[in-house]
C-alpha cells in the first residue's frame, strides 16, 4: 500500500515527489533493486530511501522535495538520535515536515504500522513515541484507526477513521496466520490447533523436522514443485549457532544490508547463510525454514529465555525475543518448514518440538 501511494502520487506536482522510507536497510536494498533495471539501484533509490540517511536532513537547512513521506514500520521509530540527544525519529520527521509545509503549503506523513515488531534497541518505545512528538502540535492533523483512539486521545486535531485499519492479510495468499502465531506465543494449544487447521483448509502447508539432513531435501521439494518460489533459513540472531546445526555448508546468519537482494534471489536456497530477523522482517519467502535455535524455547509449559541470549541495550529481552519469533513465523507466503535442530544428546528443544507436534496433530 505504501509503494502504491508513492506510485499514484509520483507526478502530482512538478517540483515535489513522494518518498518511501524504511529503517530496514535490507528491505531498502531489495526494493531499490527490484524497482530498478539493469541490476542497479539508481532508479529505485529515487523513491526508496533509508530512514537512517533521510533523517539527517533535519540537521541542515535543506527543504526536502517530498510532499508525501511514507514511513514503513513507523512503530519502530528510534527513541534517540546520535546527533541530537533528546530528539527521536518521530520529532525529526515532523521537523522536516514543518519545513516542507512552510515552503510548499502542506505535507503528508503516512505511517505504516505493524504491532509486535520491535526487535532492535532504540525502537522498543513504539507508538507512544508519536504521541509525544505530536504533543501540543496543533499545526498538524493526526489521523488514526479506532485501535489508537485512546492512545492518541491527548493529541490536538485528532481524527479517528476505522478505514485506517487494514484487516485483510495478503501476504499469505489471503490466509491470516496471525491468530495461529499469537496462540503459539501464548501457548494456547486449543486456539493454535483450531487456527492451524483453518489455515490448512485454505491451502497453507506446514512441516516440521529436527534433522538437518532433511533441509536440502525440503529445498529440492520446493524447487521441483514450485519453480521460482523462494526458500531459505530464517533464524534468530540472539544465540550463536552450534556448528552443524544447519549442515556442514552453513556459514552463519549475518548478511549485510547491501547483500540482501543477492541473498534473496541467488543464495537463500543454497543454505549457506540464513536470514536473521533484521534481514527478513520486511520481505517474505514462499517456503521459509523457520528455525528454533534455543534462545527462546518451551520448558515446563512456558516460554523461557536462554541466559546466553543476551543483547546489551535492550530494555526487555524477553519481549524482543517474542517479537523475533513473531517475525520469523509470519514471513511465509505459502507454507513453512519448522526446524528444531537436535544439536546434542541433551536436546533442550524437545518439549518445544513435542508441543508443535501436538498442535499439528502428529503423534
Amino acid at each position: 500500500m505504501g509503494l502504491k501511494t508513492v506510485y499514484d502520487h509520483a507526478h502530482d506536482q512538478e517540483t515535489l515527489t513522494p518518498i518511501y522510507l524504511s529503517g530496514n536497510d535490507p528491505l531498502v536494498n531489495i526494493l531499490q533493486h527490484t524497482l530498478s533495471t539493469n541490476g542497479v539501484d539508481k532508479e529505485g533509490g529515487s523513491y526508496i530511501q533509508s530512514m537512517k540517511d533521510f533523517k539527517y536532513l533535519a540537521h541542515g537547512v535543506t527543504v526536502p522535495l517530498h510532499h508525501i513521506i511514507v514511513f514503513d514500520e513507523a512503530q519502530r521509530a528510534w527513541d534517540t538520535d546520535t546527533k541530537e540527544p533528546g530528539e527521536t525519529e518521530a520529532t525529526l520527521l515532523l521537523r522536516l515536515g514543518d519545513r516542507i509545509a512552510e515552503k510548499y503549503g502542506k505535507v503528508t506523513i503516512l505511517c505504516l504500522i505493524g504491532d509486535g515488531q520491535a526487535i532492535h534497541r532504540y525502537e522498543e518505545t513504539g507508538m507512544p513515541l508519536w504521541v509525544d512528538a505530536l504533543f501540543n502540535r496543533s499545526d498538524w492533523n493526526a489521523y488514526v484507526p479506532d485501535t489508537y483512539h485512546q492512545l492518541f486521545s491527548g493529541v490536538p486535531n485528532l481524527h479517528v477513521n476505522p478505514n485506517f485499519m487494514l484487516t485483510t492479510s495478503i501476504r499469505h495468499d489471503f490466509i491470516n496466520v496471525s491468530p495461529w502465531v499469537e496462540a503459539i506465543l501464548e501457548l494456547n494449544m486449543d486456539k493454535a490447533r483450531k487456527s492451524y487447521q483453518d489455515m490448512l483448509s485454505k491451502g497453507f502447508q506446514c512441516w516440521r523436522t529436527w534433522d538437518s539432513q532433511k533441509l536440502p531435501g525440503f529445498v529440492s521439494y520446493v524447487q521441483q514443485n514450485y519453480p521460482g518460489d523462494h526458500t531459505g533459513i530464517v533464524v534468530s540472531s540472539h544465540l550463536r549457532h552450534t556448528p552443524g546445526m544447519f549442515g556442514p555448508q552453513y556459514r552463519g546468519s549475518y548478511v549485510k544490508a547491501t547483500e540482501a537482494y543477492q541473498w534473496y534471489n541467488e543464495e537463500s536456497y543454497k543454505l549457506t547463510r540464513g536470514a536473521s530477523e533484521f534481514l527478513i522482517q520486511g520481505i517474505e519467502l514462499e517456503f521459509p525454514i523457520v528455525s528454533f535455535i534455543g534462545d527462546f524455547y518451551i520448558q515446563n509449559g512456558k516460554w523461557v529465555v536462554d541466559p546466553k541470549a543476551t543483547n546489551p541495550g535492550l530494555k526487555d529481552l524477553r519481549k524482543v525475543l517474542e517479537n523475533v519469533y513473531r517475525v520469523l513465523l509470519t514471513r511465509s507466503r505459502k507454507g513453512m518448514l519448522l526446524y528444531f535442530p537436535r544439536e546434542s544428546k541433551e536436546w533442550k528443544l524437545e518439549e518445544t518440538y513435542r508441543w508443535f507436534a501436538g498442535m499439528m496433530g502428529i503423534e
